[in-house]
């Protein structure tokens, strides 16, 4: 595999706006990169209760989340890696 990480912000990069969650085809395309072996890392200026809700990314399970424009770095069990 070429890529090995892929990381997006939230806001109408991975959920366009005025959509509740990803597109299906995103979410296709982000869970074939990991099936692969590559990680996923969502980048948002989000706080982690933003992002952390069901089913807000359409079944896309981050690897890591760095949200408040890099305050909060959590892993994908929601442990905090850094801040």
């Amino acid at each position: 595999m070429k890529y090995q990480i892929l990381a997006s912000d939230y806001d109408n990069t991975l959920v366009p706006f005025g959509q509740s969650c990803p597109r299906p085809a995103v979410v296709a395309a982000v869970q074939k990169l990991q099936a692969a072996g590559g990680r996923f890392v969502l980048s948002t200026g989000r706080g982690w209760c933003a992002v952390n809700r069901p089913g807000q990314l359409g079944g896309i399970r981050f690897d890591y989340a760095i949200t408040c424009n890099g305050a909060c770095v959590v892993d994908r069990s929601g442990s905090i890696v850094a801040e």
